[in-house]
């Protein structure tokens, strides 16, 4: 009938139909003669049709006129067709990446204490069932020993089967703590220890040249591609603070994104340890390096090392000339309660990504041994409560 059919898509039918003044008001006269005997002098043919629909149900109009013109029956299919509602698309269900930094593994008992908390956080609290992927950036032990990054494997290897991720859906890189001093102090190479426990968590190899210290990932169901870097490869026990990004592995990555097709439309996401402001050009590659970052089209930029998650560090290379960053930073998972900033809980981020939105949520632990609550820190406008959470627009 003509409850698909719009006022205006019906008043032209009427008008194609009933060419005429005359085969209009002969129309009207046959069928609606009540309406018929309403109009007065002077009335033109667009108020006359007006005084119809105001008056007659819209479906008796179309059977009225399909009855005197048959022919009209497929034209009325077509209308019903055009202005038929949309379908709304099926939505997509939002998938979630897990950022923990700073975890500082020391002892065994972590593992599994670590893992349950995170479980009953994620499954019971956030309604989480599975990850995308999962980021870690950086300070994964506290010392770089073997037998700690034993712990951290232990405890990934548990967070990915309980999430169903695969090994290559790991991406991590090295903190300052993942460098062993002792072996740099007998001329070694520090970053030894994290290459076998990147072998052994993520199934993949770890190069000891800094030049080669990148590692691309992408994620084709999020149209994500993630960039991992090592802002530790010049610290030693002589220049524990140094930081900085090696500018061979740094073009090398940039060069491989550029040159393949398939990562020219990706949300592209950078990760290493130190906060960019921190970044030294002793240490190779400094702060500015955002901006070569920007103007390849990189979105975000996440890190640790501070221990707090604050407003300061999350954004603070916004609208910039070369382009629109943001600066994630994840808070400390797990450090020695000794190393809490004051005002700082335990912390860590999940990324809910959802079509060109990014939801970060950020979730606090008051206590060691204590459950992850919502942590509720983002400010909004004056005399509005805080926020756990914040939107991202991925895409302008």
């Amino acid at each position: 009938m003509a409850d698909s059919l719009t006022s205006p898509q019906l008043r032209e039918l009427l008008q194609d139909t009933l060419r005429t003044e005359a085969d209009f008001s002969a129309f009207v006269l046959d069928y609606f003669p009540d309406v018929y005997r309403r109009y007065v002098g002077g009335m033109d043919r667009t108020n006359r049709t007006s005084l119809l629909f105001d008056s007659i149900d819209a479906d008796d109009i179309v059977r009225a006129l399909a009855s005197t013109h048959p022919k009209i029956a497929a034209r009325l299919r077509a209308l019903r067709v055009q202005s038929a509602p949309a379908q709304p698309r099926p939505a997509i269900p939002p998938k979630f990446i897990l950022h923990l930094s700073d975890l500082h593994f020391a002892e065994s008992s972590q593992a599994p204490q670590w893992h349950t908390q995170l479980l009953l956080d994620l499954r019971n609290q956030m309604r989480i069932k599975e990850l995308a992927g999962i980021v870690i950036s950086g300070d994964i032990t506290n010392h770089a020993t073997d037998e700690q990054f034993g712990h951290a494997q232990h405890f990934l290897e548990q967070l990915r089967k309980t999430f169903k991720v695969p090994q290559q859906r790991l991406v991590i890189v090295p903190g300052n703590h993942d460098v062993n001093w002792n072996q740099t102090q007998q001329g070694g190479d520090g970053m030894a220890p994290f290459s076998s426990f990147y072998q052994n968590a993520c199934g993949g190899f770890y190069p000891l040249d800094g030049a080669q210290q990148t590692k691309l990932h992408h994620f084709p169901d999020l149209n994500l591609l993630t960039l991992g870097l090592n802002s530790a490869w010049k610290t030693d026990h002589v220049n524990p603070k140094r930081a900085g990004l090696h500018p061979g592995a740094f073009g090398h990555a940039l060069g491989e994104i550029l040159e393949k097709e398939d990562y020219e439309t990706c949300i592209k996401l950078a990760v290493w340890h130190h906060p960019p402001s921190e970044l030294s050009l002793e240490g190779g590659l400094d702060g500015a390096v955002l901006q070569q970052l920007a103007q390849a089209g990189f979105r975000l930029v996440l890190h640790g090392h501070v221990h707090r998650a604050d407003n300061p560090s999350f954004r603070y290379y916004r609208n910039s000339p070369f382009g629109n960053v943001e600066i994630l930073t994840a808070g400390t998972f797990g450090a020695p309660t000794r190393e809490l900033v004051p005002g700082y809980p335990f912390q860590y981020q999940v990324l809910e990504f959802s079509g060109d939105m990014l939801t970060v949520h950020t979730r606090k632990r008051e206590d060691v041994a204590g459950g992850w609550v919502p942590d509720h820190r983002w400010q909004q406008s004056p005399g509005q409560s805080p926020l756990a959470s914040y939107p991202i627009k991925l895409r302008a």
